[in-house]
């Protein structure tokens, strides 16, 4: 089914860290930027994928610069190991970077 794949290429909003699912999905972890996390290690370690470059896309940059002024990233629950300063944009994207 995934024969001659070179690549896949996995885009998640950073705008998305304060945002819940859709109220029908709703679960414990119900938070849209923890989903797209969980699908993206799902991708990488799926093993039809195991031979294949894994491309991630975090888009929505601007929005996310904006939303950082007024809605902290620790604030969010899936996010409370968030360190770096409050409103720092580049603190916050490294942040998701390394989750």
């Amino acid at each position: 089914c995934f024969d001659n794949i070179d690549a896949v290429i996995f885009v998640a909003a950073l705008s998305d860290f304060d945002q819940a699912t859709d109220k029908i999905k709703r679960t414990k972890n119900s938070n849209k930027m923890v989903e797209a996390l969980e699908l993206f290690q799902f991708v990488c370690y799926n093993r039809a994928f195991a031979n294949t470059s894994v491309l991630l896309f975090l888009n929505k940059k601007d929005i996310f610069a904006e939303k950082i002024r007024y809605s902290d990233i620790v604030a969010q629950r899936p996010f409370h190991d968030y360190a770096g300063p409050l409103g720092d944009f580049d603190h916050g994207v490294l942040y998701f970077i390394q989750k």
